[in-house]
Parts: structure tokens; sequence; C-alpha cells
């Protein structure tokens, strides 16, 4: 069942330990850090990539917030 998300909204946030893996089927989503306050930028993840896979293979939190970077789908 795939996801809708518009700019903006969170997937996983940092510090979180995910309950499941997301694929990103359209559009992109940025993953940011919270430093001394502000939201730093990380990088950027495009269609096809996976969201939170590896946190949830080793039940780690996340290190960073995964947020929608405009519209998204995700399976």
């Amino acid at each position: 069942m795939a996801k809708e998300l518009k700019d903006g909204d969170v997937i996983v946030a940092e510090g979180v330990v995910p309950e499941r893996a997301y694929k990103i089927v359209q559009g992109n989503v940025e993953l940011v850090k919270l430093v001394g306050g502000l939201q730093t930028p990380l990088g950027i993840l495009d269609a096809g990539e996976l969201v939170a896979a590896d946190e949830l293979l080793h039940a780690r939190p996340m290190p960073a917030t995964v947020q929608a970077l405009g519209a998204v789908t995700l399976k």
C-alpha cells in the first residue's frame, strides 16, 4: 500500500527506532539533523532508495530526521 506525503511531512524522526522501512516510489526525501538548535541538511534520497532499512534491521535510532521534499510516494 502506497503512502502519499506532502512537503515537510516527517517520515521518521531523529532518535526514533523505526517500526518499518520504506522504499521511495516517487519524489525525494531530505535527511536533516538538529545541530545547535538548527536543522542542518545532510542529504537527499531519490526514488528507488530505501529509508530506515539499516536502522530497522539493527534496532538502532535514526541518526537524522527523514522528511518529504515536495510530494513523495512511499511503499
